[in-house]
């Protein structure tokens, strides 16, 4: 609704302005218990002492300065706090994390499409039915790290799959693990994109702290020097980057001197597809504009003769770089697959080079640089 107030609201205080506009609301009836999140949009001119909003923990009112008030990050920030998340700092700073909704992320209308870290992702308990809670001193761990997009496009085809693990012990601060993969729903973050990151915190509703980004071509091992007061090092190390369906990290974790293990010590995961299966592989070098991109995998329903089921799919991609998935798929089946521009201009040659190549068992299937048209498409298998 729009409140129309007979007060010169210039270098005023944001809490007085706040405190007004309930009065006014109560006045004409207004009973803001009725609902569940409440925001108050305030003109430019009042004084937010220079932040672009504030919201009350766990509560349900949200106060945003004018210029903010489009704001993808800004308005997720707040409503961060409103469910009960503060918020998420690296290296002293409080909102220092750059990998989460509640620390430091890009200012505009449109992006960024960005998730929250592992701790507060935790607390949300969006994708609890992948959690693992691990207590190092008693026993080492191998964990398959999902991407989170593709958990939530239901690609998790293993149990040995998560999403987020804990790690818990009775003299440490909690300890949350995630795979920060840059793609669909995280295409946009911030910091330490396609890493492992380790965050820190203690309980739910608390400000949490990014620990590191590991990755296995870079920084791949964390320590904590005398885990538990054991005397012996807890590490958090990345063994590899897997891209596929689903893309996933694989950690392990352990503590030095009492459960040691290493990555050369691993069950090679398997490559090749059942009897009756072949490997599909999509490639795809993007433009500058990535972010327009999309590519979807369907397979004919032998009922209806339609391109119905979407086995697999990958959009909002990075820009300038080249990403790939993979998937097993019947010899005996017919498939469509189809790329698509949102800016219609493809992904050769206006803004880069762009290409992409499919292949099923290494054959190629189609090349081809997807010039200057918003949509492409080719059907093969036995159709």
């Amino acid at each position: 609704m729009e409140l129309a107030i007979p007060l010169n609201a210039t270098d005023l205080l944001s809490e007085d302005v706040e405190d007004y506009v309930t009065t006014q609301l109560s006045t004409n009836g207004f009973d803001p218990y009725n609902y569940a999140k409440v925001m108050y949009i305030l003109p430019a001119v009042v004084n937010f002492q220079d932040s672009a909003a504030y919201a009350y923990l766990n509560g349900y009112l949200s106060v945003v300065l004018n210029d903010y008030a489009s704001m993808r990050y800004v308005i997720m920030h707040e409503i961060g706090h409103s469910l009960g998340h503060h918020h998420s700092g690296q290296k002293g700073s409080i909102y220092g994390d750059d990998t989460c909704m509640m620390g430091t992320q890009i200012y505009d209308q449109i992006v960024p499409r960005t998730c929250f870290n592992g701790a507060k992702s935790w607390w949300f308990d969006w994708y609890s039915d992948r959690h693992a809670t691990l207590t190092p001193t008693s026993g080492s761990a191998i964990l398959n790290m999902l991407s989170i997009d593709d958990y939530l496009n239901g690609q998790a085809n293993s149990d040995d799959q998560y999403t987020i693990a804990r790690i818990v012990e009775s003299n440490e601060m909690d300890l949350f693990v995630m795979y920060n993969r840059a793609e669909g729903v995280n295409s946009e973050v911030l910091g330490h994109r396609d890493q492992v990151t380790i965050v820190r915190q203690k309980g739910g509703g608390t400000q949490s702290w990014l620990e590191a980004g590991l990755d296995e071509d870079g920084t791949s091992q964390w320590t904590k020097n005398d885990w538990n007061d054991s005397g012996h090092d807890l590490v958090v190390q990345v063994c590899e980057r897997v891209a596929g369906t689903p893309d996933y990290a694989r950690v392990i974790i352990y503590v030095q001197g009492i459960n040691d293990i290493t990555c050369d010590t691993l069950t090679p995961q398997p490559t090749h597809c059942p009897s009756g299966e072949s490997r599909f592989k999509a490639g795809i070098m993007t433009d500058s504009w990535g972010g327009e991109t999309g590519w979807w995998l369907k397979e004919r329903d032998d009922d209806t003769g339609r391109f119905r089921n979407n086995i697999l799919r990958d959009k909002y991609l990075p820009s300038n770089k080249y990403v790939n998935k993979d998937i097993c798929i019947r010899n005996s089946t017919c498939y469509k697959f189809r790329i698509r521009d949102k800016g219609g201009d493809g992904i050769c040659c206006q803004h880069g080079d762009g290409w992409y190549h499919i292949t099923v068992e290494g054959e190629t299937v189609k090349h081809s640089n997807f010039k200057e048209k918003s949509k492409e498409s080719i059907i093969f298998g036995v159709c």
